[in-house]
């Protein structure tokens, strides 16, 4: 189901890697060949940026796709 965060975290990625990611589309680092470990780090950045939240040091290593952002974001904002 898309939904604002859905929509938000899409145009962060969106902006990073340059192209438009489609409310359908199932971009993750394995899917993504410009999300190489330096772009990860810019994602993660990005993302905390534009949707002001602060990832925890555990988990951003496995925040590798837009599903796994969307979860994330949420959860720090229901915090």
């Amino acid at each position: 189901m898309t939904d604002a965060v859905d929509v938000a975290v899409r145009s962060v990625l969106g902006t990073v890697f340059g192209r438009p990611i489609a409310l359908d589309e199932m971009l993750s680092a394995k899917t993504e060949p410009a999300w190489d470990s330096l772009r990860h780090v810019e994602v993660l950045l990005a993302v905390e940026g534009a949707l002001d939240v602060r990832f925890d040091e555990e988990e951003l290593a496995q925040l590798d796709s837009v599903e796994k952002l969307v979860r994330s974001v949420k959860r720090h904002r229901a915090a």
